[in-house]
């Protein structure tokens, strides 16, 4: 009824209604949504793929940092190793706690969540972890304010899985960026 309403004002009191326009003829096509939506999509990956070579340009050096802080060659051997489950270096601005098979580190400017692969490496992520390093980074999130949700950075992350943009190395649930990969 409302659409009715809208369309008879129109057409009485538009210019674009005497001149037979309809509010559904100033509509774009079909085929021009969908281009816009492909165009939008194809972009919204293209952040994410910002957002991930963020992430993992921020997890390498911290853990290095934290590793010779803690004075261990792979950080994966804390328990054996018996380093401290969390710590605050403030005289090198970063505190961390590991936890599972992965580590939280934190400095003044960034916040990251990893998990140690089954090869014990570092720098793969997940869906949750990218999320997490979005919702974690002030900075990030103000500048990629489209992922404002774990919904849309799944929804993403799925398409770059898709696309072979990021792959499994050897785990089940951690990916990697390909170009990573193969300059292995």
């Amino acid at each position: 009824m409302l659409s009715l309403l809208i369309r008879r004002y129109w057409k009485r009191n538009s210019f674009f209604g005497e001149r037979g326009f309809t509010p559904s003829s100033l509509l774009p096509s079909a085929k021009a949504v969908d281009m816009f939506r492909t165009k939008a999509t194809n972009s919204n990956a293209q952040e994410l793929v910002e957002i991930i070579k963020l992430y993992t340009k921020s997890v390498l050096p911290l853990s290095s940092k934290l590793s010779n802080l803690l004075k261990i060659e792979k950080l994966s051997d804390w328990r054996s190793l018996k380093a401290p489950i969390k710590d605050d270096f403030s005289d090198n601005d970063l505190s961390y706690y590991f936890h599972g098979s992965g580590c939280c580190i934190t400095s003044s400017t960034m916040v990251v969540d990893f998990e140690f692969d089954l090869d014990c490496s570092i720098g793969g992520f997940d869906a949750w972890r990218i999320w997490s390093f979005i919702n974690n980074n002030e900075n990030i999130a103000s500048s990629f304010p489209h992922f404002n949700s774990i919904r849309i950075v799944e929804e993403y992350f799925a398409s770059l899985i898709q696309s072979g943009l990021i792959i499994q190395k050897c785990t089940k649930s951690l990916y990697w960026e390909k170009v990573s990969i193969e300059e292995l």
